[in-house]
């Protein structure tokens, strides 16, 4: 085995960042192993060929029947997974080229928004649905399948360039933020009111490749948080409810080995097998997924093995021993594994996902040929992008102590795992040393590597052999305990995976005995739950079924019995149930949620997916309809009456201003002559105007404001009226017309007397 010397460990401390291609990093992959990956990835791939449509070449998001969506994201990763399977040698060129010829002629004849793909359409029609919206993120993975693809097949590199070059992302960069907007609604005309802004999110890999197209600045990567959070000590970069995906997916295209994100990706996982471990649980690889009992988020009740691959590059000594438990765990079939299973309820989700399918096989090819990365990293995108940011240029000092890490010690291990022996004390020390690594130590990370090594060289079997032994005591106990307290519910399953493990024990095979030992305990243990478990029931209510926009929807609920527990708010989105946002109940069980909407009707429901003493439960559904905004209008400046040959000056404002760029100002005169002007508003909504009243009589002054997407029209009229001005003194007609009367009243009074 290799060590490192104490000088080196001197160099890593003070060593200098510079760029180095980790393109030479070299895996000694044990046979087992390999033969196993190679397996589940055949699967993979054959999951893609049935369910992909034969005459568009797009695949389906899931495998359910009668659901023909998917989404861009799927598209990419598709395309992304012809090279892979090709790589691997599962298709030959000819048929890899015919499969993303038909996909790349299908993408061209999308409907797009600034030729970017709307995020969900009609796999069979090709029609977008859902709400024609712009999802930066997804239209990141589209164009980062298109790039693998655009250099492994040269002969569609004109066509795949056509489709990389008409995306404008600068359409969904807010350049006053310098951050990407979540989407656009292209038929409500708006964008999100938020953004993406964190750096150890998925959306990183649109924002590096809007960079290096050159439509975004490099200025928005420096803008990206980099906010920490913690579990039990362990530190990383804030993701969405660290969810393995958000933080590893993009390096399925860039790799990402030694930097900043990878030393925070792996200490996340960490954080993850800390916490499985916590709770009890034997397999650990939460993320976003779907949920056995319905819906699709995230739940650290859940384990998804596609997490579980993701971690592969990094921990594939532990990812093996994971793998095999969930396989005993009925979690993997005939197309690769189901995408996720209830720990709490030993359930097991019946569907395959496109995305998660599509990040497995990635994966995979990536660990043993560095299948996508040798495709996606030499494109001029990517170059260019790289080079302006310098998140990746890592020192080769640090990089010789990933490799010692990650390859020499690892390897050490993972061959004594393939000859079916636990190496305890080497495995313990091993991830030590990968934490160290993560926290920048890499000193201390080089010196538990070279202790991991050395543990494994002088291998105590006596250790494996009591480690196994234990597991397969605590499995019969709890077997022991179900039959004991009459709860037999999976206790034939348990009792046949305790026969194995004691069987396989008695064989030395160790590993394999430790993985069924470990999960009869498992299905041991759930059999008594449902005994124990609570039933629980969910509500939901609004105060109102109409909400006037921009007045936030507020919803409440209460879960009975009174417990503390989280609650997955989620909304339907065509057929599906989409998560919204995690709340927390009081000590009361009530719990509420507020979110501002675009004017529509929505449906909500509220979801409790169980604990190990509460059975779960979802609420009944509260439709709500958000109507459109109300504007006040006001004018003023206009008195009554005025006099003829003025000018008035009119101003008003329209509140509140949003969506509004202009009004329209009527002016009728006292000949009903009428005069429309378009007037620009200010940010604050004002607006001004002069008329100059040249007529006598009656004016009149109106101001339309037109309806928008979230808010309606309206009008505001005012009269007044135009008088001439009254002159100071007599005048000469009166002065006339009073001497008349004078003379008029004389001549009656002569008359008068000679009478």
């Amino acid at each position: 085995m290799k060590h490192l010397s104490l000088a080196l460990i001197t160099i890593l401390i003070i060593s200098s960042l510079t760029i180095t291609n980790r393109g030479n990093m070299a895996r000694a992959i044990p046979d087992k192993l390999k033969n196993y990956l190679l397996e589940l990835a055949r699967d993979t791939w054959n999951c893609f060929v049935r369910y992909t449509c034969n005459w568009t070449g797009l695949p389906y998001d899931r495998s359910t029947p009668g659901n023909p969506q998917t989404s861009i994201t799927n598209m990419g990763l598709y395309l992304a997974s012809i090279v892979a399977a090709y790589d691997l040698g599962f298709i030959d060129r000819d048929e890899a080229l015919s499969r993303a010829k038909k996909t790349v002629e299908t993408l061209l004849k999308l409907e797009k928004w600034h030729g970017i793909p709307f995020n969900w359409y009609n796999a069979e029609t090709l029609s977008p649905i859902w709400g024609n919206f712009v999802s930066s993120v997804d239209a990141g993975w589209y164009a980062a399948g298109l790039i693998v693809a655009r250099n492994a097949f040269p002969e569609l590199y004109e066509n795949i360039t056509k489709l990389l070059d008409m995306m404008e992302w600068d359409k969904l960069y807010d350049s006053s933020a310098k951050l990407l907007y979540i989407g656009y609604d292209s038929i409500g005309k708006h964008y999100t009111s938020a953004h993406y802004d964190y750096l150890a999110i998925e959306s990183r890999m649109a924002s590096l490749i809007g960079i290096g197209s050159g439509k975004i600045p490099a200025e928005h990567w420096f803008a990206l948080k980099r906010d920490m959070q913690f579990y039990r000590n362990i530190s990383f970069l804030w993701g969405w409810k660290a969810g393995l995906f958000i933080y590893y997916m993009p390096g399925i295209f860039v790799d990402e080995r030694g930097s900043f994100i990878c030393r925070s990706t792996i200490n996340v996982t960490i954080a993850q097998m800390t916490f499985a471990n916590d709770q009890g649980y034997p397999v650990w690889g939460f993320s976003p997924c779907d949920i056995p009992e319905g819906g699709y988020g995230m739940n650290f009740a859940v384990a998804t093995p596609h997490a579980s691959v993701l971690a592969l590059l990094y921990f594939p000594e532990r990812v093996f021993l994971n793998l095999l438990m969930l396989e005993e765990m009925g979690v993997r079939e005939d197309l690769g594994f189901k995408d996720s299973v209830n720990l709490v309820s030993g359930i097991v989700d019946e569907d395959y996902l496109a995305l998660d399918q599509g990040m497995i096989l990635l994966t995979i090819a990536n660990y043993l040929n560095s299948s996508i990365w040798k495709y996606f990293m030499k494109d001029p995108i990517v170059t260019n992008a790289l080079s302006l940011i310098g998140e990746y240029d890592v020192s080769e000092e640090v990089l010789e102590a990933y490799r010692f890490v990650f390859e020499n010690a690892t390897e050490a291990v993972l061959e004594l795992i393939a000859e079916e022996i636990i190496p305890v004390s080497a495995m313990d020390r091993l991830l030590k040393a990968k934490l160290m690594f993560g926290c920048g130590r890499y000193d201390l990370a080089v010196k538990y590597a070279n202790e991991s090594i050395a543990l494994a060289k002088e291998l105590n079997l006596s250790e494996c052999i009591s480690f196994v032994q234990d597991s397969i005591n605590k499995a019969a106990e709890a077997i022991s305990r179900a039959r004991q307290d009459n709860r037999v519910t999976l206790i034939d399953k348990a009792d046949e995976l305790y026969n194995e493990a004691v069987q396989l024990f008695n064989e030395n095979k160790y590993v394999s005995s430790y993985v069924k030992a470990r999960i009869a305990k498992f299905y041991a243990d759930i059999s008594r739950r449902p005994a124990v478990k609570r039933e629980t029931s969910l509500t939901l209510s609004t105060a109102k079924p109409e909400f006037r926009y921009p007045e936030n929807v507020t919803l409440s609920g209460s879960i009975d019995p009174p417990i503390k527990v989280d609650i997955l708010i989620e909304r339907k989105v065509g057929n599906l149930w989409k998560g919204v946002e995690v709340v927390s109940t009081d000590s009361s069980g009530r719990f509420t949620f507020s979110i501002r909407l675009d004017p529509g009707n929505y449906s909500f429901r509220a979801c409790f997916f169980g604990s190990e003493r509460y059975k779960p439960s979802i609420s009944n559904i509260v439709n709500v309809a958000v109507l459109k905004g109300l504007r006040e209008i006001n004018i003023s400046g206009v008195e009554d009456r005025v006099k003829l040959g003025i000018k008035v000056n009119i101003s008003g404002y329209v509140k509140p201003s949003e969506e509004l760029q202009n009004v329209i100002l009527k002016i009728i005169d006292p000949a009903n002559m009428a005069v429309e002007k378009i007037l620009e508003i200010d940010e604050k909504g004002n607006f001004r105007y002069s008329i100059e009243v040249n007529k006598k009589g009656n004016w009149t002054v109106i101001v339309e404001v037109p309806e928008t997407d979230r808010y309606l029209g309206g009008k505001l009229e005012i009269k007044f009226e135009a008088i001439e001005e009254e002159k100071g003194g007599i005048d000469i007609q009166t002065i006339i017309l009073s001497l008349l009367l004078v003379i008029a009243l004389i001549l009656v009074f002569k008359l008068g007397k000679r009478k």
